[in-house]
């Protein structure tokens, strides 16, 4: 059996059973991709709304730190998103996830390293795979939760050499040299008030977080999102506020609170998804 289908069953067997993780455990989705580098298992909610992401170990548990690192990070840049499609089964994206880091056994060191991981809740159980009367069923024992509120400096330190070291060799994006105007980050921040900013920049997370067929570029103080030659939506910062424009037509909305932010980013979202994306529906 391959290392991905051991993994696929190992999962499979944890849907149908999630309380052997914790009560109350609801699956949301499983083999999640959060972006084109980023995958998890399993994304299930606890009885609070909070995110709960498995990892089945793929290699070594130090490397497993920058995977955690980086799950975490594309979370949170998609928590809007994610809001958008588990929400109404009870996901409180903007809660702090935690993750639940399966293998079928832990080097004696793995305790030490994840406490690296002081700001992110780890559970780590050792599995194997039972038989039950007639049906297969996952046995799990915890083998380390992780303590403490935040990094240590020198935790911190060590665990961005370890993303450094872990980081794929080819990057999904094109090469520097083709990105042009393009490049996310070469576009400067336009001038706002301090609360209309706070409301762009989480726009502009958002929508970056949405797929790498998404690009950004700035005229004239706006910055423009397009999926290929389509114009997305357009964002607009000066000392009026902030503005949201979705497609090439429809009309600029002032956002001023979460309540009209996440109005504009559902109506972006859908145009993407339904109209723009490389996934929308076909007639």
């Amino acid at each position: 059996m391959s290392a991905h289908a051991g993994r696929d069953s190992v999962v499979d067997l944890l849907l149908e059973s999630p309380e052997r993780i914790e009560q109350g455990l609801t699956v949301l989705d499983a083999r999640l991709r959060l972006d084109e580098q980023v995958e998890v298992d399993a994304l299930l909610r606890d009885l609070l709304g909070s995110p709960v992401v498995v990892l089945v170990v793929r290699g070594d548990v130090a490397l497993e730190l920058a995977r955690i690192a980086a799950v975490v990070a594309a979370l949170h840049r998609g928590r809007y998103l994610l809001q958008r499609l588990f929400g109404e089964r009870g996901l409180d994206s903007a809660a702090r996830p935690r993750i639940a880091l399966l293998a079928p056994r832990f080097p004696d060191n793995t305790a030490a390293l994840l406490e690296m991981l002081g700001g992110v809740e780890v559970s780590a159980f050792e599995f194997r795979i039972v038989t039950s009367g007639e049906r297969q069923v996952l046995d799990l024992a915890v083998f380390h939760r992780t303590r403490g509120p935040a990094l240590s400096g020198a935790a911190a330190a060590a665990l961005r050499e370890t993303t450094r070291s872990a980081a794929p060799a080819a990057s999904a994006r094109p090469p520097a040299a083709t990105r042009g105007s393009d490049d996310k980050r070469a576009v400067p921040e336009p001038v706002g008030p301090d609360s209309a900013r706070r409301w762009f920049l989480r726009a502009r997370e958002s929508i970056r977080a949405l797929s790498s067929h998404v690009t950004e570029s700035q005229k004239e103080g706006r910055v423009h999102y397009r999926v290929n030659d389509e114009l997305l939506a357009t964002l607009t910062l000066d000392q009026q506020g902030f503005r949201l424009q979705c497609g090439g037509e429809g009309g600029e909305q002032a956002v001023a609170d979460e309540e009209s932010l996440n109005r504009g980013l559902n109506t972006v979202f859908e145009l993407y998804f339904n109209q723009l994306g490389p996934d929308r529906p076909t007639a």
